[in-house]
């Protein structure tokens, strides 16, 4: 679910298709809340227009991901655009 929610986030533009992603990430996170699922999850909900939750998996995802010595440089990005609201 995570590549196949990884892909759509990069290729695709349909708000549906990433909301439905983000339904499928979401059942991810919750069972297993590793930083690269949190990231996608992130990713997924901003590119799907829903900037506020993006938000708060961003800042899981970047705390899950220092917490495992994980480079969380790309999330940190993603924080930061949505916070300039890009």
């Amino acid at each position: 679910i995570n590549s196949q929610s990884w892909a759509l986030y990069q290729d695709c533009s349909d708000k549906k298709l990433l909301t439905k992603a983000a339904e499928w990430m979401h059942g991810v996170v919750t069972a297993e809340p590793k930083y690269a699922y949190l990231d996608t999850y992130a990713a997924i909900l901003y590119k799907s227009g829903q900037r506020k939750q993006a938000e708060v998996w961003a800042n899981k995802a970047i705390v899950e991901g220092k917490k495992k010595g994980e480079a969380t440089a790309s999330t940190e990005d993603l924080l930061k655009k949505i916070k300039e609201g890009k």
